[in-house]
């Protein structure tokens, strides 16, 4: 029972931030991660699938990594630029914390 109460006081905040993440990478990389578009990609949505509610439950630690980098990077995949706030990198890394954290229970 109380192992289901702190589940439940903890799965709120992780829900908040899985939600911010995700539109963050909507706006940055949702063209090719977004299943359904004709911008998806295969390999990218073997990555991860932006429709997908849990979508980062099947990225590795690398994968994760990546998608930092990629966030910090200052052009997208096509070259165009990319504009990622100090704070919405943040965000991201405190997210993937989460998700890697979250796997371990």
């Amino acid at each position: 029972m109380f192992t289901l109460i702190a589940t439940l006081l903890t799965a709120e905040p992780y829900i908040e931030l899985r939600e911010q993440a995700r539109t963050l990478l909507q706006a940055e990389c949702g063209s090719c991660h977004t299943r359904g578009l004709e911008t998806a990609k295969p390999k990218a949505l073997a990555v991860f699938d932006l429709t997908r509610s849990e979508f980062a439950d099947g990225m590795t630690l690398e994968q994760l990594e990546s998608a930092q980098w990629r966030l910090a990077s200052d052009l997208k995949e096509n070259e165009q630029p990319r504009a990622v706030s100090k704070a919405e990198q943040a965000l991201f890394k405190r997210f993937a914390e989460a998700a890697l954290l979250r796997r371990k229970r």
